[in-house]
């Protein structure tokens, strides 16, 4: 609610320490394994929710931890739109293990694809785009209960990145507008 995303159709995404994929509905709806979670929603129709446990917080994990960094910004610096879909290191991010739509607690993050030519910029560049499939993951299984997006609201300190954003904006193939306030939740609530 306090995103707007609320009636048929409605999505947000939340790229904070978890990622959050919030989809709101008119029909209830729950797939086969239970990757999403489905309630009914405060306006009145349902919503249904795919939360990953580690997003943002994979890239401040690379950064600060194994980079020795703060500087966010500097280690995106490198991937230019050139590079963008040409990768060849990966990164699964399940750091905390899984919850959705892969709901295992000994799931584990990791790298492949490395060789003697792998750069900082490469292994940043697979953090952000495995958050943002991890995302795509989600969003797939509310398209087989034939939900259908064109666009989506973003929030959390991920969004501050237009990098990241880009990126979701191409794996997730769904146009990204970016909400005004950091108070999405909290204003949520009280409303």
């Amino acid at each position: 609610v306090g995103t707007g995303t609320v009636g048929a159709g409605g999505c947000n995404i939340s790229l904070g320490t978890s990622g959050t994929i919030f989809i709101s509905s008119d029909k209830f709806g729950v797939d086969p394994n239970n990757a999403l979670h489905a309630f009914a929603h405060a306006d009145g129709g349902y919503h249904l929710m795919g939360c990953m446990l580690s997003a943002a917080s994979c890239n401040k994990w690379l950064c600060e931890e194994i980079l020795k960094t703060s500087d966010f910004a500097g280690e995106q610096a490198d991937i230019t739109d050139e590079k963008l879909g040409e990768n060849h290191v990966y990164f699964l991010p399940y750091l905390m293990g899984e919850r959705s739509p892969h709901n295992d607690p000994n799931a584990r993050g990791t790298f492949i694809g490395m060789t003697m030519d792998t750069t900082r910029a490469d292994m940043t560049q697979a953090v952000l785009e495995g958050v943002a499939f991890a995302l795509r993951d989600s969003l797939e299984v509310a398209k087989s209960l034939g939900i259908h997006l064109e666009r989506t609201k973003i929030c959390g300190g991920g969004a501050k990145s237009p990098l990241w954003k880009k990126m979701i904006a191409n794996i997730l193939n769904l146009k990204v507008d970016v909400i005004e306030s950091e108070e999405g939740p909290a204003m949520g609530g009280a409303m």
